[in-house]
């Protein structure tokens, strides 16, 4: 922040107030901002960058539609979610008008767009932009690309929320399958895949195959972050749980210890 606070001042010494460059240090340091989680500061460096750009470069232009994207995360983390839905379709209509219906850009809109319905728990409506975006990414990114598999992912995530296992699993196992081979069996984000997985068994009272997704999380978990990362944590506690479904309930205190949750 430091160092991005000396380049405004001396842009605003050198630019003045509505200079493009100055417009993308105010974006810079907003997004220092959401980073530490002070949204109120990130909104405000936002909106000076979007004041500058729409009046620069116009309410049509790809900045501008960055702009409103990026304001409509912040919305959306402070859970105003019919501001953060107005954002995103600003930036959908741009992009869709200057980029195209088709490029990854309009397709990670889709994804956004998606993602604010998924939180409000409106899954018809997340299913069908997760599945534009779907669309546009095996298209121009393929299927191996990591944005392929991302959104493989939330897809799965919908179909859980809406007890639709089948689904959900078959698209988990989708991401897994291109995790394990372009990112390796070792790898944190398959991590997260084989803890997703594990919770759709659980889900079903597959409590075995649960128990073997989990463990393979816990294991990666283990050797890249040790055992008092948070996310190894989270894993014990779902093993801790599986466990006392199973009545084994050694196993299921020995978690328990291990996740700091002994006391609950």
């Amino acid at each position: 922040m430091e160092y991005y606070e000396k380049a405004l001042d001396i842009k605003l010494e050198l630019l003045g107030t509505e200079h493009p460059d100055t417009a993308t240090t105010y974006n810079n340091i907003a997004i220092v901002y959401k980073a530490m989680g002070n949204d109120d500061k990130a909104m405000k460096y936002y909106e000076k960058a979007l004041d500058i750009r729409e009046k620069t470069l116009g309410a049509e232009h790809p900045l501008t539609a960055a702009t409103y994207n990026n304001i409509a995360g912040v919305y959306k983390a402070m859970g105003n979610y019919d501001k953060a839905m107005k954002y995103y379709e600003k930036a959908l209509d741009i992009r869709e008008k200057t980029l195209g219906a088709e490029h990854p850009l309009t397709a990670a809109t889709y994804n956004n767009i998606a993602g604010v319905y998924k939180d409000i728990g409106e899954y018809d409506n997340a299913m069908e932009y997760y599945e534009k975006a779907l669309d546009i990414k095996l298209e121009s990114l393929g299927t191996e690309h990591p944005y392929t598999v991302t959104t493989y992912n939330n897809i799965a995530v919908v179909y859980k929320a809406m007890g639709n296992y089948d689904k959900a699993m078959k698209y988990y196992e989708k991401a897994l399958d291109i995790r394990e081979k372009t990112l390796g069996a070792e790898h944190p984000l398959t991590a997260v895949t084989y803890y997703n997985i594990a919770f759709v068994y659980e889900a079903v009272g597959d409590y075995d195959k649960a128990l073997e997704h989990a463990h393979k999380a816990r294991e990666i978990y283990e050797e890249v972050f040790g055992e008092d990362n948070s996310n190894t944590k989270k894993v014990y506690k779902l093993l801790s749980y599986l466990y006392a479904k199973k009545e084994d309930h050694d196993r299921s205190h020995e978690y328990a210890v291990k996740a700091d949750i002994e006391d609950e």
